[in-house]
């Protein structure tokens, strides 16, 4: 589960949320555990961390085939499951903008 750890803390610090904040969000006192990989949380703690991170739980954990998906995409599915072909090619035009170069 050290994935899941590494994955958490990775949020965390995205979210500019200390190890304390999260802690107190998620309502448990394992978050530095969790992070190291010491701890496997139950799915009521492990639906209190995604909530506090904004995330869902299957953000959290790995695919079947080992290839985690980035936060938010479960939330990008939704958004763009009924967009036009024509809004969908705005939306790649714009995340290809904002690539580095």
């Amino acid at each position: 589960m050290a994935e899941l750890g590494q994955c958490v803390a990775r949020l965390r610090g995205w979210r500019g949320m200390t190890q304390l904040q999260l802690a107190r969000a998620a309502r448990t006192q394992q978050i530095s555990r969790l992070e190291c990989g010491h701890f496997t949380p139950g799915l009521r703690t492990l639906l209190r961390v995604a909530t506090a991170l904004g995330v869902t739980v299957a953000d959290l954990l790995p695919e079947p085939d080992g290839i985690r998906r980035a936060p938010g995409i479960s939330f990008l599915d939704e958004l763009l499951a009924d967009a036009t072909e024509r809004e969908l090619k705005i939306v790649i035009a714009v995340v290809e903008a904002l690539q580095p170069t």
